[in-house]
């Protein structure tokens, strides 16, 4: 890996010094030097994007879309229950504004993603005609396609207010940008 690479490269950096300073040492040194530095910068880059991501709040959301993640039984686990509590705090701001629950069931679970997340919105009491399960989704990418044909079915827009993890925030948004997000 780069860091055994790099540990190494510290440990013999004294024994390294002909080699550094010859033609081909000093352009191999530069090549690893800007490498280092682009892949510092992009770290920066996708941290920042992931940041704001994290920190954007959504207008009166025209639909809420939460993705998917591990149930335990038919309870979500707790990072499905924080994505929940999210999308919970949207719906009860917005009275008006439906949920797609999105995902599928996986080998390990007893029932299918969205249908455990539409009985915990509704044990907290969200209506069950606000929620829409779309049970069939694997991925994220999936998740947001098959939201996406919900929306479509009702002639909504596909400007949707996504409930995900913070760091999946990011990763999520490009993905509906990529499908036709407004």
């Amino acid at each position: 890996s780069v860091m055994t690479f790099l540990l190494i490269v510290t440990v013999f950096w004294n024994k390294l010094k002909g080699f550094r300073t010859s033609r081909p040492g000093r352009v191999i040194t530069a090549a690893v030097s800007a490498f280092l530095i682009l892949g510092f910068l992009f770290a920066f880059f996708l941290s920042f994007n992931m940041a704001r991501a994290c920190f954007a709040r959504p207008g009166n959301p025209n639909m809420v879309v939460v993705l998917g993640c591990q149930l335990w039984g038919e309870d979500p686990s707790p990072m499905l229950k924080k994505r929940l509590d999210k999308a919970y705090d949207l719906l009860v701001m917005y009275p008006d504004t439906p949920v797609v629950v999105t995902g599928g069931q996986g080998d390990d679970e007893v029932i299918s993603e969205g249908e455990g997340m539409k009985r915990y919105l509704m044990s907290r009491g969200i209506a069950e005609e606000r929620i829409i399960v779309e049970d069939k989704s694997t991925s994220t990418y999936e998740n947001i396609r098959n939201a996406f044909e919900i929306t479509d079915k009702l002639g909504l827009s596909r400007d949707i207010t996504i409930a995900t993890s913070e760091y999946h925030m990011y990763r999520a948004s490009l993905i509906a940008k990529q499908q036709g997000a407004g």
